[in-house]
């Protein structure tokens, strides 16, 4: 508790508890992200894609059958527990990103443009038939 506390106060960095319930759920929510591709896992996270091909219930179906290689297959749980909390409906880009000068921009009058990005603008302009 005093490390979370410090790192609230330090780093301004907070945690919450993660809901655990709907297991089944979740675990179907990860197979549509995935086929989906709004979850791209990288090839470095093996351990993760093995837990991911591996992991299987156990008669139950209340976790996962325990195995040498695999364990618990505990990285399953830490992935849906991830997308438990993502916020979709927050910009995950923070104001002003990707701008010089952090959130002002400057435009560009049509007579200062060249050639070539007015060619542009032309290309990707919306025509009306």
């Amino acid at each position: 508790m005093i490390l979370l506390n410090d790192l609230a106060i330090d780093y301004n960095i907070s945690f919450i508890p993660t809901a655990k319930d709907n297991k089944h759920a979740w675990i179907n929510q990860i197979r549509i992200l995935i086929a989906e591709e709004r979850i791209i896992i990288n090839p470095k996270c093996k351990q993760l894609i093995f837990h991911l091909k591996n992991a299987t219930w156990n008669k139950n179906k209340t976790e996962y059958e325990r195995s040498l290689d695999g364990g618990h297959y505990d990285l399953i749980d830490a992935l849906a527990y991830l997308i438990r909390n993502i916020a979709y409906s927050r910009n995950p880009y923070p104001k002003g990103y990707g701008m010089i000068g952090g959130d002002s921009y400057m435009r560009i009058r049509d007579e200062d443009k060249s050639s070539f990005e007015q060619h542009l603008i032309n290309i990707f302009s919306y025509k009306k038939n």
